[in-house]
Protein backbone atom coordinates (compact mmCIF):
# COMPACT_ATOMS: atom_id res chain seq x y z
CA UNK A 1 0.00 0.00 0.00
CA UNK A 2 2.76 2.50 1.16
CA UNK A 3 4.75 1.55 -1.99
CA UNK A 4 1.50 1.83 -4.06
CA UNK A 5 0.87 5.19 -2.55
CA UNK A 6 4.45 6.51 -3.12
CA UNK A 7 4.05 5.90 -6.83
CA UNK A 8 0.65 6.55 -7.53
CA UNK A 9 -0.34 9.14 -4.96
CA UNK A 10 -2.49 8.39 -1.68
CA UNK A 11 -6.10 9.84 -1.41
CA UNK A 12 -6.01 13.37 -0.92
CA UNK A 13 -6.37 13.87 3.05
CA UNK A 14 -5.77 10.67 4.10
CA UNK A 15 -3.82 9.69 6.80
CA UNK A 16 -0.85 8.50 4.44
CA UNK A 17 -1.15 11.26 2.03
CA UNK A 18 0.07 13.12 5.22
CA UNK A 19 2.38 10.72 6.90
CA UNK A 20 4.59 9.92 3.02
CA UNK A 21 6.18 13.50 2.45
CA UNK A 22 7.01 14.04 6.31
CA UNK A 23 8.58 10.43 7.43
CA UNK A 24 10.59 7.94 5.77
CA UNK A 25 8.79 5.14 3.76
CA UNK A 26 9.68 2.17 5.57
CA UNK A 27 8.93 4.27 9.04
CA UNK A 28 5.42 4.82 6.94
CA UNK A 29 4.94 0.93 6.18
CA UNK A 30 5.45 -0.02 10.20
CA UNK A 31 3.14 2.67 11.18
CA UNK A 32 0.46 1.86 8.93
CA UNK A 33 0.67 -2.25 9.98
CA UNK A 34 0.52 -1.25 13.68
CA UNK A 35 -2.29 1.08 13.05
CA UNK A 36 -4.07 -2.05 10.95
CA UNK A 37 -3.30 -4.37 13.67
CA UNK A 38 -4.77 -2.14 16.18
CA UNK A 39 -7.79 -1.70 14.22
CA UNK A 40 -8.08 -5.77 14.14
CA UNK A 41 -7.59 -5.94 17.75
CA UNK A 42 -10.25 -3.81 18.40
CA UNK A 43 -12.74 -5.80 16.59
CA UNK A 44 -11.82 -9.12 17.88
CA UNK A 45 -12.17 -8.31 21.57
CA UNK A 46 -15.06 -6.56 20.62
CA UNK A 47 -17.22 -8.39 18.18
CA UNK A 48 -15.19 -11.59 18.19
CA UNK A 49 -14.25 -14.22 15.21
CA UNK A 50 -17.98 -14.72 14.74
CA UNK A 51 -18.97 -11.42 15.04
CA UNK A 52 -16.38 -10.46 12.06
CA UNK A 53 -17.79 -13.27 10.75
CA UNK A 54 -21.50 -12.81 10.63
CA UNK A 55 -20.66 -9.01 9.76
CA UNK A 56 -18.95 -9.50 6.74
CA UNK A 57 -21.18 -12.34 5.50
CA UNK A 58 -24.04 -9.99 5.99
CA UNK A 59 -21.70 -7.62 4.02
CA UNK A 60 -21.69 -9.38 0.99
CA UNK A 61 -24.66 -11.79 1.24
CA UNK A 62 -26.84 -9.08 -0.84
CA UNK A 63 -24.01 -8.42 -3.06
CA UNK A 64 -23.57 -12.15 -3.92
CA UNK A 65 -27.29 -12.56 -4.18
CA UNK A 66 -27.45 -10.02 -7.19
CA UNK A 67 -24.97 -11.57 -8.84
CA UNK A 68 -26.18 -15.08 -8.89
CA UNK A 69 -29.79 -12.94 -9.87
CA UNK A 70 -27.99 -11.69 -13.15
CA UNK A 71 -26.29 -15.21 -13.92
CA UNK A 72 -29.46 -16.84 -13.79
CA UNK A 73 -31.58 -14.00 -16.00
CA UNK A 74 -28.70 -13.93 -18.09
CA UNK A 75 -29.10 -17.89 -18.61
CA UNK A 76 -32.91 -17.98 -18.89
CA UNK A 77 -32.38 -15.35 -21.91
CA UNK A 78 -29.83 -17.43 -23.51
CA UNK A 79 -31.94 -20.37 -23.56
CA UNK A 80 -35.16 -17.83 -24.84
CA UNK A 81 -37.29 -18.73 -21.68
Amino acid sequence: MVRWASRKGAPEGSWLARMIPKKPRMLVAIALANKMARGIWAMLTKEGITGIRQRCLHEHSAAHLNRVRRGCEEGLNRMGK
